[in-house]
């Protein structure tokens, strides 16, 4: 059957494969407890020591089945606490794609709406993935997509026409819209933030999947809003690095617009803030970055493995504080400077702000 002719709610081979994978690696008592165990504690999240030891398996099976999940997508690693103990969470496929099944209760039931990750990733069935999930395949009334965002979706399809399948392309571009429209509150000019957002993240996902080639170093920077710190640092690094680097930003819980003494700060050295937006923070833009740089927002970024992380503890001052805006504006400057010459030695010279 041609790609071409398939229902639009029918998995293609890739994904079909996919799914098959996972499904293996849950066919397996000790990591569908494990698996199962996550999903039900208040925080989502332990240490593999603590798994061991609230289901009473031995920690050598533990850590056999946690390697298990994380290679089919299922968990990921965080950060741990001061202690240093490394915590592990569901991702969002587990959610989506298994949480019926994780769930000793019969009958499906709604994903819980704080579960890490649900905002991050693609649900096969087509849900929107923001704060508040749409039960079931098909938005109730007054969910529906509007006309618009279907054409973006088919002009993006198109585009990416020879990395994913048009069903791939729909429901990144549908999700994105629920994401920018419901977890950010961004309204204005959706449609053209989700166009522009939905085609970063289609290129987050090829780079992330091994499809696109990285030319250049891939720099995330992460704050609770994005609308404050992480965008001061990627303003800078773009502009000192040029074309020399991709810099993504996003934020734990965004904010509706970007702050107005960001504008004006970065305004004071010659950089632009022109075009851009607080964007939430997924797991492909994370998983397609050399770099990630967070600032204030905790364990919200998951981890993976080959990635370099950084924490720059950097307090926001008071709104009406232009002058102390200056310095932190100053102080993360020079913090992107440092990681300029550490990412491209060579062209540590290209700009200064």
């Amino acid at each position: 059957m041609e790609e071409a002719s398939l229902p639009q709610k029918a998995m293609d081979p890739t994904e079909a494969l996919d799914r098959a994978r996972q499904v293996l690696v849950l066919a397996h008592p000790e990591r569908l407890s494990v698996l199962s165990l996550l999903t039900s504690l208040p925080d989502y999240s332990a240490s593999a020591a603590g798994i061991a030891e609230t289901l009473g398996i031995a920690p050598e099976a533990v850590d056999e089945a946690l390697d298990a999940l994380a290679q089919a997508g299922l968990v990921h690693w965080q950060r741990g606490d001061r202690a240093g103990d490394p915590r592990v969470s569901p991702t969002a496929d587990a959610w989506i794609r298994f949480s019926s099944l994780l769930d000793k209760r019969p009958g499906p039931g709604p994903l819980p709406t704080d579960a890490p990750g649900v905002q991050s990733g693609v649900g096969s069935d087509d849900r929107p993935l923001g704060p508040h999930p749409v039960p079931g395949p098909t938005p109730p009334p007054g969910q529906e997509v509007p006309p618009v965002i279907h054409r973006i979706a088919d002009q993006l399809a198109h585009r990416f026409s020879a990395t994913f399948s048009a069903e791939t392309v729909h429901r990144y571009v549908r999700e994105t819209y629920f994401l920018l429209r419901s977890r950010s509150r961004v309204q204005r000019y959706l449609a053209s933030l989700t166009s522009r957002f939905a085609t970063e993240r289609l290129h987050a996902l090829a780079l992330a999947r091994g499809i696109e080639m990285r030319p250049v170093p891939q720099v995330l920077f992460v704050c609770v809003a994005n609308s404050h710190r992480s965008q001061i640092a990627a303003s800078i690094l773009k502009f000192i690095g040029g074309d020399q680097v991709h810099v993504r930003s996003a934020g734990s819980a965004p904010a509706t617009d970007i702050a107005p003494e960001v504008v004006e700060v970065l305004d004071e050295i010659g950089c632009s803030l022109l075009g851009e937006f607080p964007k939430p923070l997924t797991d492909e833009i994370v998983q397609a970055s050399d770099v990630v740089i967070t600032m204030g927002c905790g364990d919200a970024c998951p981890v993976y493995p080959g990635r370099i992380y950084l924490d720059w503890a950097i307090e926001v001052p008071p709104t009406h504080d232009l002058q102390a805006q200056r310095v932190m504006r100053d102080e993360i400057q020079h913090r992107v400077e440092d990681l300029w010459r550490s990412l491209s030695p060579s062209r540590s010279e290209h700009h200064q702000p």
